[in-house]
This record gives C-alpha cells, sequence and structure tokens, in this order.
C-alpha cells in the first residue's frame, strides 16, 4: 500500500511565502494609491478650468452690459453701474432726467474662498452719482471688515483672491476696460491640492458713463446783431 505524504509547509517557507505575498500586497496598494491620486490632481485641474471659464464669461458680460467701472478696495472688488443715458428734456431752463428707468449695481469681491456678487438697483440716479463722487467703495457694506456675507450673493467657489488692474494706457477716472485676474485652487495640502490662475481684459461694449458735474444750461443760438 503507497503510503501518503504528509509533510507540511517548514518555517522558512512559511517565512518566505507571507514575506511574497507582502511585498504583491504592498505594490498593489501602492499602485492604486498613485492612480487614485493621479485621478484626484486631474480631477481637481478640470474642475478648476470649468469653474474659472464659467466665472470670467460670467464677469465678461457684467462688463459689456454696463457703462461704468470702478476698481475699489485696493484692487480688490469690482464695482460696475449700467446708468441709462437718457437725453435731458429742459423744461423752463432746467434739465430733467427721464424717470422710471432702473439704474444698476454690481459688486464683485473674494471672501472666504468664495467669489461673492452684490446687486443693487435704484429708480434715483442722483444716489448713484453722489457715491460715485464720494467715493464710492466707502459706502458699500458688503466692503466692510464687519459685514455679514450673504450665501445667496456666492457666485464661484475655490477662489483664493481676485485682482483687478488699470489696463496699460487707460484712464483711471473713466475706465472702458478692466484686467481681471482670479486665483482658484481645490484640495490642500494632503490631497495633492492643485491651483489654477486666469487673467483676461474685459472692455464696455457701451459708451462711459461719466458723473454730472454740473448743470447743463439749455443751448440758445446767439443773437446775430451783438458782437
Amino acid at each position: 500500500m503507497k503510503k501518503l505524504n504528509n509533510k507540511g509547509l517548514t518555517l522558512v517557507e512559511l517565512v518566505i511565502a507571507i514575506g511574497m505575498s507582502t511585498i504583491v500586497i504592498g505594490a498593489a496598494t501602492l499602485f492604486l494609491y498613485n492612480a487614485e491620486r493621479s485621478y484626484r490632481i486631474s480631477q481637481y485641474s478640470v474642475d478648476l478650468q470649468m469653474e474659472s471659464q464659467i466665472l470670467m464669461e460670467q464677469l465678461s458680460n457684467w462688463v459689456m452690459e454696463s457703462n461704468r467701472i470702478e476698481i475699489a478696495d485696493g484692487g480688490t472688488a469690482l464695482v460696475l453701474y449700467r446708468m441709462p443715458t437718457s437725453k435731458l428734456v429742459y423744461t423752463s431752463g432746467e434739465p430733467i432726467v427721464d424717470s422710471g428707468m432702473l439704474y444698476y449695481r454690481t459688486i464683485v469681491y473674494c471672501r472666504g474662498g468664495k467669489l461673492y456678487a452684490k446687486f443693487d438697483e435704484s429708480g434715483d440716479p442722483a444716489a448713484f452719482n453722489t457715491e460715485i463722487e464720494a467715493g464710492g467703495y466707502a459706502l458699500y457694506d458688503c466692503l466692510q471688515p464687519s459685514a455679514t456675507l450673504d450665501p445667496e450673493d456666492i457666485i464661484g467657489e475655490h477662489v483664493q483672491y481676485l485682482d483687478l488692474y488699470v489696463p496699460n494706457g487707460a484712464d483711471a477716472s473713466n475706465l472702458n476696460a478692466v484686467e481681471i485676474k482670479l486665483s482658484l485652487k481645490e484640495g490642500n495640502q494632503n490631497t495633492q491640492a492643485q491651483s489654477y490662475i486666469v487673467s483676461d481684459v474685459f472692455s464696455l461694449r457701451n459708451s462711459v458713463y461719466k458723473v454730472p458735474t454740473a448743470t447743463i444750461a439749455p443751448s440758445t443760438s446767439p443773437d446775430p446783431d451783438t458782437p
């Protein structure tokens, strides 16, 4: 009768088998970790590029729809006015602006990694003119350090900062264009954070609205007999 071989693994063979298994499992774990990290980094980059494109397109539309640009809060806040330009109608020698027209103002600023846009409208053009003449941004509540931020004003996430510049050769007092620079960041140091910076120059599509500085007197035809 044939004897059965009941010999088991030796201690050396067992140690070698465990060591090889550990190496294989470690290599597989490292491969999966690197693959997941590469995917996360790529996803961050794609997300930031898409978000920056959407934000810049929205800002471009707002600039083109406006007719007055202000750079406020040390170059970190963009103030856009849409002031309807009405023909002045003279009654008893005094100019009158057509009533019933809304004047719009948009304030774009960055706080706490988010981009905000505050929208205001008014039927009183004199109120906005007074703000512009007084330095404007000093009166904007949303830009004050103690301001309570409204979550409904958020238009973008992952925004590190917003920087605004006067384009070369532009008149700073009556801007017809603005350079906008956005820096976005997603993730943290433990998850391989990614940053993305985008910059572009946007111009008004309309004529620059200038604040009236004096009452305009009605024009009269000179007397031909007057020397």
